[in-house]
């Protein structure tokens, strides 16, 4: 199987499907679909939920993102 994570605060979901994707941000009071990524945009909340996502993750032993 695939890891998928994510993480949610408020409206605002970060998505991480695997190693090789970027993350994906996402307004759901916006946009409840998931078909805008506002991660590459520079969203003001992407670099805390991904700070998040990371410590989350790597709590939980593993950091798909990351080849050890």
């Amino acid at each position: 199987g695939q890891d998928y994570h994510a993480v949610r605060r408020g409206d605002w979901k970060l998505l991480h499907r695997d190693a090789f994707s970027p993350p994906e941000l996402y307004d759901l009071a916006r946009d409840p679909a998931e078909r805008d990524d506002l991660f590459r945009s520079g969203h003001p909340e992407a670099p805390s939920l991904l700070r998040a996502m990371q410590r989350c993750v790597g709590a939980a032993g593993a950091v798909p993102w990351r080849k050890r």
